[in-house]
């Protein structure tokens, strides 16, 4: 799933609740297309990135891996 500012890594999406991908999916996901040269990414809802796509990309596995791993559970 992508919006304007946000990459999500979910491995499936029931009607109520979406089930994230595990930290390592998650690397093992950028990781692979990293030596990929792409500047856009399209989602399944006519949601796009339409620019910087590769950097929204990264930072949002950061995000995401360091949520999974717990580094923010202090906040919630």
């Amino acid at each position: 799933m992508v919006d304007a500012k946000h990459v999500y890594f979910y491995g499936k999406s029931t009607g109520t609740a979406h089930i994230p991908l595990s930290g390592a999916v998650v690397e093992r996901i950028v990781t692979q297309l990293e030596p990929l040269r792409y500047d856009r990414i399209y989602g399944n809802f006519n949601n796009s990135v339409n620019a910087d796509a590769k950097a929204l990309l990264r930072a949002s596995a950061d995000r995401h891996v360091a949520w999974i791993r717990g580094d923010f559970d202090h906040l919630t």
